[in-house]
Formats: structure tokens, C-alpha cells, sequence
């Protein structure tokens, strides 16, 4: 019997998502295998959603932890995840929001995004209003050109600010390289190699920083608080914000009161760890398609000394579950296919078509129409029309299907998929045994 096939299918309406769990286990398995410690893992929880599969994340090893909602970043929450990067730079309400989600899950280390002087301004007010201080990352444009600051003289003065600004506390430098997407490895290599040394380059540049001095005037020095939320790059410099210098620096590399930043509040219940020295900034890189590439990086070696193994930590998210997309694309990785889609004949159009229970509601619909599920068990199948309940496919002359005969589907793109279900049911032994809520599939939790 093939793997994917239901011993019990009349337990299941369709259609219906579901996910194997001993693929899923064995899939973060090779995960690890491939990075050398869970500790340079921090996966995003993006395509999966579910309380269920996080704790085998965390029963694995894993501590740490990408997403990209504030939903996303509570369901974490709730497992007790020890660390969890918010990978977005929060804006208007979100910021409010992500306040309070902090001092709710005071055990869970969060952090964020900052890309934009403004915006990290604001942030910063909220947050030190909320007497906290906020880990960020700088979220570093290589090249995908989403988000992110260009990793030169703007990042690096964005850097300066935020060392100054109560409510934040730059930690470390973020760079997604989604765009490098080569079948080939030695070119995505290539390519992925070429990305990351503009990260390595600024990252030993704002080392350079802490030790060259930078008076500021003495204006700034007695300045009790941080720029006010509209300072630009240009009005932040005209104010004096620079780095201190390491005789005016804590021992964790945080401004001390007599430098002339204003000093930052006591740490809070949010963040394990304190302001990173410039030297020992954490750099998390890469998504799955350069997942191979970052997985073998060594520790970054800074002024002839070795950085901590996790300096670089990277963060795959569809290889828990996999799909056909990636699987085409890069066959260089060994993921399996975790989840599929399930779906029935409802109805025989003339000799040669099929009419599937499988619509734009099932499965993500952003592909051109061929590449959207490939269906294990009639590969044959050429899809050629689709409505938001209904999918009809070209199954050629003198095919023997009937109505309610079940197929299974892998998805070409299986994040945006499981956000098309409220659940996943499990499937183990070649039987439907239970089901895994995708809570985070919902934009609000509790806040």
C-alpha cells in the first residue's frame, strides 16, 4: 500500500488537509542533522501554524523560534517557546499589540524587526512607555527587495540610533535571500555566498565602530531622554547619536550613563539577553531554498577570535511539511512530503473530465493553474478550470474514475495552503487517528 493512502476514509469529509506525523518528525530530524545543533535553528512557524507540531519542534531540541504574525508569535507564546523573532517590522496598532504580548508571556525572550529610523523611533517609545526594552534585529535588503535596509552607510547609522533609543536594543542583523531560488546548488551557493558577505562585511563594520570615538555635544551628553519619534538619520547625527566608545561602554557592550547616549532602562522581563556588543552580533539568514548553504557556515571569526557556534542561525520554515514546489526546485534537499490535500470526485464532465470537491478555498490559488497539487495517485490528471469550491481536471479518454473516488494532492505551495484550514488531520498507520488545530492561522489569539 502507498503511504499516503487512508485505510479509513469515511471518517473523512472533504476536502481536507492532512499531515503525517512521523514525516513531519523525521523531516525535523534532518533539519538538525544538517545544521549540526538545534541551537543554529530558528524555523518559521509560517507554514505549519499548529500548538501540536511546535512541541515537537521544542521536544526536539529546538529553542528558538521566526514568525510573522503577532498570532503566530502568541501560539509560540502559549507552547512555551523560550525565544521567538517577530520577523516584521511592527507598525501602528501592531506595535501596541506586540507590547502587550510581551509583558503577557513574560517567560517567552521576544524580539522584532527594524528596517527604517521612523519606525524604529515609534516602536522604541512604545515600548520604553510599557517600561520595556525590545530586542530588534536589523532586517538587512540583500536582495530580495521586500523589507530591509541596504546593508551600507544606512544601516550602519541605523544601528547607531537604535543603541540610543530607550525601548530597543539592537541585537543582531537579519537577511531573508527568498530571491536566490537556483535548481542548480553551486549556483544557488554561488549566489547565497555573495549575499551573505555584504551581511559579514556590515556586521565588522559596526564592529569597527565601538572602537573609534564619537563626542557628541554636550547637549546630547545630558540629554535624559532618546530622539523624539520623528528623528530622521540626518536629525538623529545633528543631535549627537553615535556609538560610545568602549571605555564608556557597559561590560555587555550597552552605553553606560556617561556616554553621551542616554542610558537605556533596566532590562525587562522580555529579553534574556542584554544589548550585544557590536562583536558579537547574531546574524539569522536565509529561508529553505539557501537553507544547505547557510546550514554549513562556521562561526564567524571576528579580530582573530571565535564567535559562539550559533552566530549564524538559520531559518528554513517548509521543511516540516515540504511540498511539490520546493521539491521540484531544490531535489538537493532529502524533505519529504508531510502534509496533502484530499480531495473526491463529485461529478464525470462527458468522457473525459472530473469535477473535484478542490476550489481556491482548498488550496492555494496563487500559481498558474497547472502548478497548484499534483495529485500522487493520478499524475495523469491536468487541471484546467477552478472556482472558489470546484476543480475541474482533464482526465483523458477511457479513464475508469468514478464518482467519489479519492485522491491525494501535494501542494505546490503548502504554507499559504494550511492557512486554507482550520485543522489538519493526523494520519498514522495508514489510519485518520485525530487532528491538529492551525490556531494561527487566525490574525488574533487573545490580543
Amino acid at each position: 500500500m502507498d503511504w499516503y493512502v487512508i485505510t479509513n476514509p469515511e471518517t473523512l469529509d472533504t476536502p481536507a488537509l492532512i499531515v503525517f506525523p512521523e514525516r513531519v518528525r523525521a523531516n525535523i530530524r534532518l533539519a538538525i542533522e544538517m545544521v549540526g545543533d538545534p541551537a543554529r535553528l530558528r524555523p518559521h512557524v509560517k507554514t505549519h501554524k499548529s500548538p501540536d507540531l511546535t512541541r515537537l519542534q521544542l521536544a526536539a531540541g529546538i529553542t528558538r523560534f521566526k514568525c510573522a504574525t503577532i498570532a503566530e508569535a502568541e501560539m509560540l507564546a502559549l507552547e512555551g517557546a523560550p525565544d521567538v523573532l517577530l520577523a516584521y517590522q511592527p507598525i501602528g496598532p501592531k506595535v501596541e499589540r506586540f507590547a502587550t504580548l510581551i509583558r503577557k508571556y513574560p517567560k517567552t525572550a521576544f524580539s522584532c524587526l527594524i528596517d527604517n529610523p521612523d519606525a524604529a523611533a515609534a516602536m522604541a517609545k512604545t515600548f520604553a512607555a510599557a517600561n520595556l526594552t525590545v530586542p530588534v534585529y536589523l532586517d538587512i535588503n540583500v536582495g530580495m527587495d521586500r523589507t530591509g535596509i541596504a546593508p551600507g552607510d544606512e544601516a550602519i547609522q541605523l544601528y547607531r540610533m537604535a543603541t540610543q533609543l530607550d525601548g530597543i536594543d539592537p541585537v543582531g542583523l537579519h537577511a531573508y535571500d527568498g530571491h536566490i531560488r537556483d535548481t542548480d546548488l553551486a549556483e544557488r551557493t554561488r549566489k547565497c555566498d555573495e549575499a551573505f558577505a555584504k551581511v559579514v562585511a556590515l556586521r565588522k563594520n559596526i564592529a569597527a565602530l565601538a572602537n573609534t570615538p564619537h563626542p557628541a555635544p554636550a547637549s546630547a551628553a545630558a540629554s535624559p531622554t532618546a530622539p523624539p519619534a520623528s528623528a530622521s538619520p540626518t536629525a538623529s547625527a545633528r543631535s549627537g547619536l553615535s556609538l560610545a566608545s568602549p571605555a564608556s561602554s557597559s561590560a555587555s557592550g550597552a552605553p553606560t550613563a556617561a556616554a553621551s547616549p542616554p542610558t537605556k532602562p533596566a532590562a525587562s522581563p522580555t529579553a534574556s539577553a542584554t544589548s550585544a556588543s557590536p562583536t558579537s552580533l547574531k546574524i539569522i539568514a536565509g529561508g529553505s531554498p539557501t537553507f544547505p548553504v547557510h546550514a554549513r557556515r562556521p562561526a564567524i571569526a571576528e579580530g582573530g577570535a571565535q564567535t559562539e557556534p550559533e552566530s549564524v542561525q538559520c531559518s528554513p520554515g517548509t521543511f516540516v511539511y515540504w511540498d511539490k514546489g520546493y521539491g521540484d526546485a531544490f531535489p538537493d534537499q532529502g524533505f519529504q512530503p508531510a502534509a496533502l490535500v484530499v480531495a473526491r470526485v463529485i461529478s464525470l464532465r462527458g468522457d473525459t473530465r472530473l469535477c473535484l470537491d478542490l476550489g481556491h478555498k482548498s488550496i492555494a490559488p496563487e500559481n498558474e493553474i497547472s502548478r497548484r497539487v499534483f495529485f500522487l495517485n493520478g499524475p495523469e490528471l491536468k487541471p484546467v478550470g477552478q472556482s472558489e469550491e470546484h476543480l475541474v481536471v482533464e482526465a483523458g479518454p477511457g479513464h475508469n474514475y468514478r464518482i467519489g473516488d479519492i485522491f491525494y494532492g501535494v501542494p505546490f505551495h503548502i504554507c499559504p495552503t494550511v492557512a486554507q484550514y482550520d485543522h489538519a488531520y493526523t494520519v498514522e498507520s495508514g489510519r485518520v487517528t485525530g487532528a491538529w488545530k492551525n490556531i494561527a492561522r487566525d490574525r488574533v489569539l487573545t490580543i
